[in-house]
């Protein structure tokens, strides 16, 4: 018989899959969107519109991928597997913000 301790491990084991799963397709669709030779095309003047669905979508997979993280260390707050990703996405936004303000203040 399952302990109610249990059920909740692995409800909170599976909202991590799901989380870890978002974040792999955002960094997937990153990859790819980058390698396409569209958008290092350096005689391009203009924003397609495919790629702003693309940025749409590698921002939706993000943000979902921190709530689901943001409910796990809610709702689960014992769950190392949710513990680990939610260093890991601190880490990874903090890196962003650094490389963003960096890049602002050079080109400035």
């Amino acid at each position: 018989m399952e302990s109610v301790r249990d059920k909740k491990n692995t409800e909170g084991f599976w909202f991590c899959i799901f989380s870890l799963g978002c974040w792999i397709l955002s960094k997937v669709t990153i990859y790819y969107w980058l390698k396409a030779p569209i958008v290092l095309n350096p005689f391009d003047d203009g924003f397609y519109h495919d790629d702003s669905g693309i940025i749409f979508s590698i921002l939706l997979f993000m943000i979902v991928a921190y709530i689901f993280v943001i409910v796990v260390r809610k709702v689960h707050p014992d769950n190392k597997f949710g513990k680990v990703l939610a260093c890991i996405y601190m880490i990874e936004v903090t890196a962003i913000v650094v490389i963003i303000i960096g890049l602002f203040t050079w080109w400035s």
